[in-house]
């Protein structure tokens, strides 16, 4: 459900249905930086607030952009939830994802 919401606000470039899930107090929103290695990454948004206007922000660079494809199938299929369920069921994960 999350994904669905997430990936219907952002090709509607509308933060309000996604912006809920988040709770305020006490956020810290990491940057990966486009690394695998958890190393690489850095706390790139110290409120929702932050973290919201880079995804707006985001979510209009992808509006402008002409894709080959439906952009809401391309993301819906970019956004692998299998990697999750495989290392929630190898032990890798937790009950909490």
């Amino acid at each position: 459900m999350l994904v669905r919401e997430d990936v219907d606000g952002f090709v509607n470039e509308d933060w309000s249905v996604f912006g809920k899930s988040f709770r305020r107090g006490g956020f810290c929103g990491l940057d990966a930086k486009g690394s695998f290695g958890p190393a690489d990454w850095q706390i790139g948004f110290p409120t929702v607030e932050a973290y919201r206007d880079a995804w707006l922000d985001d979510a209009r660079r992808s509006a402008a952009t002409a894709y080959a494809e439906d952009r809401r199938d391309a993301l819906f299929r970019a956004t692998n939830m299998l990697d999750i369920r495989r290392a929630r069921a190898h032990g890798n994960g937790t009950k909490d994802l």
